[in-house]
């Protein structure tokens, strides 16, 4: 922030701030900025423009001179701007103070909905006390780390950036320069990047301008969102670790880690030649983690699946970061189970063969009325993978596919554990089936096939559910159901 003076001209912050600070009026100029940046915000609102949050520094005067919650407050509602657009930054001096109406004021912010952002994080000696006992949204990283190109302050950073994922922070680094520190910081997972490789301080218009001259766009709300929930993910881990967006159709490789790299480029050229082999529809590959994904979209779990890459089977561990609109986020672990000499279970190999003819399957224990999934169930936590099949409330597990609200009667009906047995035992073929319209991972439902079977090595609690895919056709503009009552998944 540069003041512009009759006689000097351009006055760059040292020369003004202090003096302002010592003569306690620089709560005047920050709420003068504050009004500015409120109606800039309330402008683009307007205009119906993309919100772009703005941070705005606070001195540690403002909380002694004013009420300077109550004074913000004021002006957001004044302009009428939500409060998630206006960040608000201190300084870690501001955050050693001893006075408690600097925290009161704090919490208030953050009571209110603002985000409060640490600014020069590691620039004092109080840094990692002040985590102890606050919590911020961002540390902005101090900008020294960055300009001392040794190990020893690339280990420091790296650290950093970890520390702040395992207790719910964001990092920004400041003072950016180089290509160089750019690759790194994205490399070690640092969610934010400022400083002069993006550009020198400019208006905001200029700003912009000169963002979008070099092909940046503004990100949405639920864009942001999406990113903050991807910048949360530790890419420091000795797990080959990779984050793959599904992009309507396509899945993308995002990201991977140095692990994950010498584990895939063993048998790809590029990421780009992995790409290519996962999006291939003729391939079990792509067949396997589209399952996948349509299981955690759905379900919002995590799980396991076991597919083929270049010949070589890998088990892949993954999760359901966050979606937004048609794009959807996840993270995986890629594990080298075949060529560390492990080998497949019976169980395991049998549930690979049904995958090819299903896209769920589920295990039912009738007289505990618990369900687990054992197509994708994670059970490396010790834990049996088993969850109630109904809640609380009575209303049917989330693990399984939503059913259309007109079906679920009929659906409870077909799943009820109390005369589940019988009606299985006194079908002709052990198998009991049923069609009822399923939600799909595109948020649409249709028709599905669901059958019950009773293996005979459980032959009480063995219980087995499966999903097949749409059993409904249109013909002759009247739709008609296929005899079959499965089909390939």
């Amino acid at each position: 922030m540069y003041s512009k003076d009759n006689s000097r001209g351009l006055l760059p912050p040292a020369e003004f701030i202090q003096p302002l600070e010592e003569a306690q009026q620089i709560d005047k100029l920050d709420l003068c900025v504050i009004r500015k940046v409120a109606e800039k915000i309330a402008q683009r609102n307007q205009e119906g423009l993309p919100e772009i949050p703005i941070s705005v520094n606070l001195s540690r005067i403002d909380f002694l001179t004013c009420d300077i919650f109550a004074e913000i407050e004021g002006v957001v509602r004044r302009y009428d701007i939500p409060r998630r657009m206006l960040h608000i930054e201190v300084t870690e001096s501001t955050m050693t103070s001893k006075e408690e109406n600097i925290f009161q004021a704090l919490d208030a912010f953050r009571g209110a909905g603002y985000e409060i952002w640490m600014d020069d994080f590691g620039s004092g000696y109080s840094s990692l006390n002040l985590l102890k006992v606050y919590n911020f949204d961002v540390l902005k990283l101090d900008m020294a780390f960055l300009r001392s190109n040794s190990k020893r302050s690339r280990d420091i950073v790296t650290s950093v950036i970890a520390m702040d994922k395992r207790i719910g922070n964001r990092t920004l680094a400041e003072g950016v320069e180089t290509k160089e520190q750019v690759d790194y910081l994205k490399k070690i997972g640092c969610e934010k990047l400022q400083g002069y490789y993006f550009g020198r301080p400019l208006p905001f218009e200029e700003a912009l301008s000169a963002c979008c001259e070099k092909g940046h766009r503004i990100e949405s709300t639920k864009e942001k969102a999406y990113y903050d929930a991807a910048g949360r993910v530790n890419f420091m881990t000795d797990v080959p670790l990779v984050l793959v967006e599904l992009l309507g159709e396509q899945f993308h490789i995002a990201f991977a880690n140095d692990p994950a790299l010498d584990l895939i480029l063993r048998d790809f050229d590029s990421l780009r030649a992995v790409e290519d082999n996962i999006n291939d529809t003729q391939n079990r590959a792509n067949r396997e983690l589209r399952k996948g994904a349509e299981y955690a979209i759905l379900s919002g779990e995590g799980g396991e699946v076991y597919t083929p890459f270049n010949g070589q089977e890998r088990r892949l561990r993954f999760r359901r970061i966050a979606s937004c609109e048609d794009r959807h986020l996840f993270a995986g672990n890629i594990y080298e189970r075949m060529r560390s000499g492990e080998r497949l279970s019976s169980k395991e190999q049998k549930i690979m063969s049904l995958r090819f003819i299903y896209r769920y399957l589920f295990s039912i224990d009738p007289k505990k009325q618990t369900i687990q999934n054992i197509q994708f169930g994670d059970v490396s936590n010790g834990k049996d993978g088993y969850v109630p099949l109904f809640d609380r409330s009575g209303e049917i597990t989330t693990s399984l596919p939503a059913i259309f609200p007109a079906d679920q009667e009929r659906y409870r009906e077909f799943l009820d554990p109390a005369t589940l047995y019988e009606r299985v035992q006194n079908t002709k073929d052990g198998l009991l089936g049923g069609a009822f319209r399923t939600r799909s991972a595109d948020g649409k439902y249709v028709w599905m096939a669901h059958r019950i079977l009773l293996p005979p090595t459980a032959p009480e609690t063995g219980f087995c559910t499966e999903s097949g895919t749409s059993i409904s056709r249109r013909h002759g503009g009247r739709t008609r159901m296929f005899r079959r009552v499965s089909t390939p998944g």
